[in-house]
């Protein structure tokens, strides 16, 4: 878009998306990110906060990014799985049972 003060072109704003195939998840998560166009980095975020489980995401030819993760060894709960890229970041529930 071009901002009109500065005559500058300014990128679009991309709008990510997750996806989660197995949620509540038993032993493996597959997680799936659309217009991911740069590295993107995966955390996985207990109740109380702590990160236990951390990966990248590179995106693919079609801008989609993959992560199939085992968590077989968490705990069962509630945690939040948080996707950033850029200046982005969305961040979802995930269900272990």
């Amino acid at each position: 878009t071009l901002d009109p003060c500065t005559g500058i072109e300014t990128p679009a704003e991309r709008n990510i998306s997750l996806l989660m195939q197995r949620n509540p998840a038993n032993d493996m998560e597959e997680i799936t990110l659309n217009d991911c166009r740069e590295q993107c980095t995966l955390a996985i975020i207990s109740a109380e906060g702590s990160v236990v489980f951390s990966g990248t995401l590179m995106p693919q030819h079609d801008s989609m990014a993959t992560l199939k993760t085992d968590v077989s060894g968490l705990k069962r709960g509630l945690y939040l799985v948080k996707v950033t890229s850029g200046s982005q970041s969305i961040t979802r529930k995930l269900i272990l049972r």
